[in-house]
């Protein structure tokens, strides 16, 4: 039995040689989101702050699952990463802290 990939890439991620932002396998219906970052379709990081930075991220993981035909409640599991962060200067969206 062939386990069939589909990868993702959406283009208003950009290209990104090496890698698929996400990969879909058809006979199982699972997609695995590459590990994001705060650039745009143009490859440049939109912000030097903490919140824009992780808005920027937190969509683009949301633009390869709806592009690969999910919705955000269909995540199962998401890990994040944070370097060099000051946690005296970041105030915390709502969404973030009513989870």
């Amino acid at each position: 039995m062939h386990n069939k990939l589909e990868f993702i890439d959406p283009p208003e991620l950009g290209k990104h040689p090496g890698y698929s932002n996400g990969i879909k396998t058809k006979s199982a219906s699972l997609l695995f989101v590459a590990g994001q970052v705060a650039w745009d379709e143009a490859n440049k990081i939109v912000s030097s702050e903490f919140v824009g930075q992780f808005d920027q991220a937190l969509s683009n993981v949301l633009t390869v699952v709806q592009q690969a035909g999910g919705k955000p409640e269909d995540i199962v599991r998401l890990t994040i990463y944070v370097l060099a962060c000051s946690h005296s200067t970041i105030q915390v969206p709502v969404w973030l802290s009513n989870g």
